[in-house]
């Protein structure tokens, strides 16, 4: 798991985008042709929206990232209010949506097997 200075390059390879949170399922991919530095293979992004930051981690981030083969599930979570949106790819390639503003809610993530409430996830953030 890395934090959001971790470069990651798109599948067409024409961008690159700096998600808050990246976690990568076994041994990173790195495109050493152009950069060392930059991972190929995320299994789980999370992005944590602002009001200057929603529409684009929303939009054009979120297409890039459906362009990477690699990538299982994307988690937005508001950071204004109790939200969160978790996309996960299903076994035919379509992005299924699931939704809460329940925090009794558990976030499952499935792509790293792993159960988060949501409780904890916002533990300690004042609105």
């Amino acid at each position: 798991m890395v934090g959001s200075d971790q470069r990651l390059q798109i599948l067409s390879g024409s961008a690159y985008v700096y998600p808050d949170l990246t976690v990568v399922c076994g041994p990173p991919v790195f495109n050493e042709e152009k950069t060392f530095d930059t991972l190929l293979n995320p299994t789980l992004l999370v992005e944590v929206l602002s009001p200057s930051t929603a529409n684009n981690d929303r939009g054009q981030k979120f297409m890039f990232y459906r362009q990477i083969p690699s990538l299982q599930q994307y988690l937005i979570l508001e950071s204004q209010e109790i939200h969160a949106e978790l996309f996960t790819r299903d076994e035919l390639g379509r992005w299924v949506l699931t939704e809460t503003r329940d925090l009794s809610t558990v976030l499952e993530l499935s792509s790293i097997s792993c159960q988060v409430p949501l409780a904890e996830v916002y533990a300690g953030v004042g609105f």
